[in-house]
């Protein structure tokens, strides 16, 4: 199984009962996004990709980030969005004012 011991249907579950801000593992994002956590690695290191946390060795995708991606709306090598605010005022309060890479 290229998910761990876990099947994709069971880390889709898994997805599927949490709320939108909820951090997943890795595994759990390449089984929502159809690709491998090689792949994931592969993104996070071109800063490509959706968005994640990282503290110390432990990488997170929150949810929404995933779905954001997926339609187009956000990834790590996309131009931030005008709306009139600067990209700080943009960051601020949503915890990636200071994001490890």
């Amino acid at each position: 199984m290229p998910y761990g011991q876990r099947s994709r249907a069971e880390l889709l579950a898994e997805i599927r009962a949490l709320p939108d801000f909820a951090p997943v593992t890795s595994q759990h994002a390449a089984a929502f996004l159809d690709t491998s956590t090689g792949v994931l690695a592969n993104w996070r290191s071109q800063r490509r990709g959706p968005r994640f946390e990282k503290n110390g060795d432990f990488v997170r995708y929150r949810i929404s980030a995933l779905k954001a991606f997926l339609a187009g709306d956000d990834a790590l090598d996309a131009p931030p969005k005008s709306n009139g605010m600067a990209q700080s005022d943009h960051l601020a309060g949503t915890g990636c004012e200071e994001r490890a890479s």
